[in-house]
């Protein structure tokens, strides 16, 4: 005998090892011994192969792994030159984590147990579904090994096995592994945001996959938790930043594949107001132009001026860009009963409560009812 393979397997026997050398008389009377146990089964292949299936281990092939293999044909003849094999103890599968993933592959799958073993860095392997799906697996410990998922071309869910024996024999999981359509992100309301943070809507499509409900959105440099509303919409609340700028929202359904592309968020320093003029409007005057002086503003189709009349009651006008330093906005219709407001100028079309914001008052229209003397002279 010049080799056998594989060199390892299960203590609960059941291994397929096939042996090469020199058999040159077909027989069906043949026999592996694994140590002085007999094989379950055994098969002459060709003059150079024959198939044997270990036995279960006994107790001492588990304190010392390792066993003898030789061969006996026809009841005597029996092979001087022997192999080794090694058993590991039995192996199971518990947990998957992610429990799916997109149909192009990639996601790092950890998987936990028991009885893991790396006989050899090369011979642990998972399989998915079918034996076409095999990739290489990395042992982390006796309890729980990672792989990466390969692709599949259609959604559905297929069983996960795990081998140590370069795939010669599997233990699957009682649970699968889900494929599902990455998900298609559309759009963003607010697209702007203060440095405060906020609500965020993101509309797309593929979200009725999501399990539980529960997302997670790659915010420039922070991962929140987001929820599903509907098959097409998601919500989050974006965190707060110290300083402009813009990133895209990537995507997780699974807490590790993000979505490589995404919507635009922008976030917006509030501008300063300093000044407004005229600072007060008649009641039955509304739609007057203001001008808002102030800095920080910004060429936005979102720019406003909000007028706030209470904690509940706020209204919005279109703000037109001037400079920097200077906007202008019509002033609401239909205010009646109001003596004050406070004005703010927002960026992104919707009112925060920490920006920047001035008085604006409301006065009563002015009646003239007589002019006494109704004449007088040129100087």
């Amino acid at each position: 005998m010049t080799s056998l393979s594989p060199p390892a397997g299960s203590e609960l026997g059941g291994t397929n090892v096939t042996i090469r050398g020199l058999f040159p008389t077909r027989t069906n009377n043949l026999k592996c011994l694994f140590d002085d146990q007999e094989s379950i089964w055994a098969k002459w292949i060709s003059r150079e192969e024959i198939v044997c299936t270990s036995p279960t281990a006994k107790l001492t092939s588990l304190l010392t792994p390792a066993v003898n293999v030789s061969v006996l044909i026809n009841g005597e003849d029996k092979e001087h030159d022997s192999l080794q094999f090694s058993y590991h103890p039995a192996s199971h599968i518990s947990s998957l984590s992610p429990l799916f993933g997109y149909l192009p592959g990639g996601t790092m799958l950890h998987i936990s147990g028991g009885g893991f073993v790396e006989i050899d860095e090369t011979m642990a392997m998972c399989m998915f579904g079918d034996t076409n799906s095999k990739v290489k697996a990395t042992v982390i410990s006796g309890s729980l090994l990672k792989c990466i998922v390969p692709e599949s071309h259609v959604p559905r869910t297929v069983t996960v096995g795990v081998s140590f024996n370069s795939g010669y024999d599997f233990v699957f999981s009682d649970i699968g592994f889900t494929y599902i359509k990455e998900p298609v992100l559309n759009e963003l309301f607010p697209k702007f945001l203060p440095l405060s943070g906020g609500i965020v809507s993101l509309k797309g499509e593929h979200f009725s996959n999501i399990s539980k409900g529960l997302v997670w959105c790659f915010v420039r440099s922070t991962v929140v938790e987001g929820h599903r509303v509907n098959d097409t919409t998601i919500t989050f609340v974006a965190p707060a930043f110290d300083q402009d700028g813009s990133a895209p929202i990537r995507l997780s359904i699974n807490g590790i594949d993000f979505s490589q592309t995404g919507p635009i968020l922008t976030y917006l320093t509030p501008p300063q107001v300093k000044n407004v003029f005229p600072s007060f409007a008649h009641h039955e005057a509304g739609g007057i132009i203001v001008t808002v002086t102030g800095s920080g503003f910004q060429q936005s189709q979102y720019m406003s001026c909000v007028f706030s009349y209470s904690s509940s009651e706020k209204k919005y006008t279109s703000a037109s860009f001037v400079s920097e330093r200077a906007i202008t906005c019509p002033v609401p219709t239909d205010v009646v009963g109001v003596v004050s407001s406070q004005l703010e100028v927002s960026l992104t079309g919707d009112s925060y409560h920490n920006n920047p914001s001035i008085p604006f008052g409301y006065r009563e229209s002015v009646h003239i009812l007589s002019i006494n003397p109704q004449a007088g002279p040129i100087s």
